[in-house]
């Protein structure tokens, strides 16, 4: 079963979407001059929950936050 859920971020008009169609995946939609906070907040939180960040990649499957990045 492919469970996926959306929410807008009202402050900023990001679009957040958490998927488990192939493992867990956080998908962030935002125009591109927002990606330092953007960058900023999503890895602040992800860290907050002591998750592990294995891969990031835009919709055309390059790299733009590196694993590892600190924030």
């Amino acid at each position: 079963m492919i469970d996926s859920r959306s929410l807008l971020v009202t402050e900023t008009g990001w679009e957040l979407t958490y998927e488990t169609a192939y493992g867990h995946q956080l998908r962030v939609a935002l125009p591109p001059a927002d990606s330092t906070p953007a960058r900023q907040a999503v890895l602040t939180a992800i860290d907050r929950m002591g998750c592990v960040v294995r891969s990031m990649s835009t919709v055309h499957g390059t790299s733009s936050w590196a694993p590892g990045d600190r924030v």
